[in-house]
């Protein structure tokens, strides 16, 4: 269930794209930089620190990043002064509809705190009195596509990332809702349009926030089709089965990768290891077991089915899980080179939604089962597969910086 509701705020909330395009303009301009309006528009929604490199490359941004930005923040606050200002359509409205339905509200913005002050001075509101959390960009984070802002609205709340919904204009709001684990509502109000915001997964696409308070309910339920409570003790009983699934393939001879399904009420369905050595199938991995001993209703699992693995699913694995209806993935330890969360596209098709994926659960000790595996079996087969990941993640599990 969905029982927090997070906002971007330019484009989304606000209508401010246009100054933002109009402002780093003239930044461009000041430094001497020719750019076109166009790339400029592709790239609303990415914040400041990322967006010089991505359009004028490492070199611009080495050499007159921190100069860039502060143009464009002196060009904005000018803007801001200058321009009429405006809520979008039904903004107070679906914030306030949200709250009386039960849902936590909370901003979600890589603006900077200056930046949003400003902002609502001009419109005469202050977020923090009329939502429950206010999450802004602040130094040693990265913004948008990054995923560190709407993991820092869902902290604030108290709340799971899946239990949670973003609400955003870009590609980068939906990709950073991919990063979180949390379920993406795109809205057209921006320069991308309802296709684009599907295959960025987009599990609803709106014309605007009227639209989507309207149907707030029905919207909410395809954003979350499980019946489970993602605290922890829930989160460590389903990777608890998959581990154990993992132990009995190690004792097998195979990698310690194991995986599990669970239904929308969160009991097990079956488990799976990967058996590629015994078999001599390299398409033989845990979760592609577990989908073959499965109890099918059709074409597709029953909805809201939750897929958890010990190790991040690769291409192969994650694009079967969104084919078969999989809602939620839950995994432990990261795949830096093999992962499929950052390489598979999300489906368009009406049938299938792009699965809401939450990694890093008990990561240690999914990584420590290679490290045991290398101790005790180390069959040569698949030995440089599991030190190149034991040399890409840390101790803790996380991956290491490239």
């Amino acid at each position: 269930m969905i029982r927090g509701l997070l906002f971007d705020l330019d484009g989304t909330l606000v209508r401010t794209n246009e100054g933002s395009v109009e402002t780093w303009l003239q930044a461009f301009r000041s430094q001497g930089f020719a750019v076109g309006r166009e790339r400029v528009e592709r790239e609303i929604g990415r914040g400041g620190d990322l967006l010089v490199t991505e359009v004028l490359g490492d070199d611009v941004e080495a050499a007159h990043g921190d100069a860039l930005r502060a143009a464009k923040a002196s060009a904005y606050a000018a803007w801001l002064a200058e321009n009429p200002v405006e809520l979008e359509r039904s903004a107070l409205e679906t914030i306030r509809d949200a709250r009386a339905a039960g849902l936590r509200v909370a901003l979600a913005t890589s603006s900077s705190p200056e930046d949003l002050r400003r902002l609502e001075t001009r419109l005469g509101i202050r977020f923090r009195e009329i939502m429950d959390e206010v999450a802004t960009f602040s130094d040693g984070e990265t913004s948008k596509p990054a995923p560190d802002v709407v993991e820092k609205a869902c902290h604030a709340l108290g709340l799971d990332p899946l239990h949670c919904a973003l609400v955003g204009d870009s590609l980068y709001d939906a990709k950073a809702a991919r990063r979180a684990g949390v379920a993406f509502v795109g809205t057209t109000t921006g320069y991308v349009d309802a296709q684009q915001l599907r295959s960025a997964g987009a599990r609803v696409v709106v014309s605007d926030l009227e639209a989507l308070r309207t149907e707030l309910a029905t919207h909410m339920a395809r954003c979350d089709r499980t019946r489970v409570d993602f605290d922890p003790q829930s989160l460590n009983a389903m990777l608890d089965t998959a581990i154990a699934a993992a132990m009995a393939g190690m004792a097998e001879g195979e990698a310690p990768i194991g995986a599990a399904l669970f239904d929308a009420a969160g009991n097990h369905i079956v488990s799976g290891h990967n058996r590629s050595r015994a078999t001599g199938e390299q398409t033989m991995h845990a979760e592609m077991n577990a989908f073959r001993k499965a109890p099918r209703m059709g074409k597709t699992l029953e909805p809201g089915t939750i897929m958890v693995s010990t190790l991040e699913p690769c291409v192969m694995c994650l694009g079967a899980a969104m084919e078969v209806g999989v809602d939620v993935v839950l995994y432990g330890l990261a795949a830096p080179s093999d992962g499929g969360l950052e390489r598979v596209a999300p489906p368009t098709s009406p049938e299938n939604v792009m699965c809401r994926v939450r990694g890093g659960i008990r990561a240690r000790e999914a990584r420590d089962l290679f490290v045991e595996w290398r101790r005790t079996v180390a069959t040569p087969e698949q030995l440089p597969y599991v030190d190149e990941l034991l040399e890409r993640t840390n101790v803790d599990g996380t991956a290491k910086a490239r």
